[in-house]
């Protein structure tokens, strides 16, 4: 795929928040990527490189800087460094996240007082651990609410010092609502022609809009999420790999076969086999 760019579908259908820090660069986090919750890196130790789509910003200790979903990221840390990553769903931020619905910060970048990142991030550890996901069912009334007053102080702070940009842009809102069509409807048989349709667009504006957003066409795209499902599929179930290639959307197993090699280079019946290994 033209960028590499992926979807990360963990934090996009499936987990109410994760929090976990890390000292190290590692493929996943340095590959431009995007999903659909919010997401606050913090400098808790030295210094690390983040860019949001083609601008890179560095953050130094007690920086942060806020993910707002859909926009294409990654990161690189220094030597010696740490970052503390949390990402969340809307639900932990509605307030802020009402603030920032038609709009964009000109700079994510943070800076929150030395008290709030200490809570911030004594919370995440306490109340979450080194490296934890929680989905809905996990999610206990005192930790629902330690993540919310840990996430609003984090939020306030930035909206405190963030110069937002009215309208986000009807691109940017465009390629919002194309995405979330994507993952509304990848398990069915959904080409660009019907997106245009259905969503009221012109063909060619939203081919040129999809392409400049995310570097990657509407196929691509729809192909990664379908496989990241299939994947899932294929590691944690035992459904039969035809059924596979139908819940994840793919038209026929030629198709399935063909896209799970160009990414993962191993066919569907390989991830199957090395799951039982």
């Amino acid at each position: 795929m033209k960028r590499n760019i992926y979807h990360q579908s963990q934090n996009t259908g499936n987990l109410l928040i994760t929090s976990y820090p890390y000292d190290y660069n590692h493929w996943e986090f340095g590959t431009p990527h995007f999903h659909m919750n919010y997401e606050i890196l913090v400098a808790a130790r030295g210094s690390f490189d983040c860019f949001i789509g083609e601008r890179t910003f560095v953050l130094q200790e007690g920086d942060a800087i806020l993910i707002q979903p859909l926009q294409i990221h990654g990161l690189h840390v220094h030597e010696g460094s740490l970052v503390w990553c949390s990402t969340f769903a809307e639900q932990f931020f509605m307030g802020v996240a009402a603030v920032l619905s038609e709009k964009k910060a000109t700079n994510p970048v943070f800076h929150p007082d030395p008290i709030v990142t200490a809570f911030y991030l004594d919370r995440m550890d306490r109340y979450i651990g080194r490296r934890r996901s929680l989905r809905a069912e996990q999610i206990t009334a005192l930790q629902e609410n330690v993540f919310k007053s840990c996430v609003y102080a984090m939020g306030s702070a930035f909206l405190e010092q963030a110069e937002l940009t009215g309208a986000s842009g009807k691109a940017d809102a465009l390629a919002l609502e194309m995405a979330r069509y994507i993952h509304q409807n990848f398990k069915n048989d959904i080409t660009l022609g019907t997106a245009a349709e259905q969503l009221g667009y012109n063909y060619q504006y939203l081919s040129k809009v999809f392409n400049l957003t995310f570097g990657a066409s509407f196929k691509q795209i729809l192909n990664r999420i379908r496989l990241e499902h299939a994947f899932s599929l294929l590691s944690e179930s035992d459904l039969p790999i035809g059924v596979v290639a139908s819940e994840s959307g793919f038209q026929s197993m030629r198709s399935f076969d063909y896209v799970c090699k160009e990414v993962y280079g191993r066919s569907p019946k390989e991830i199957r086999n090395s799951k039982k290994a």
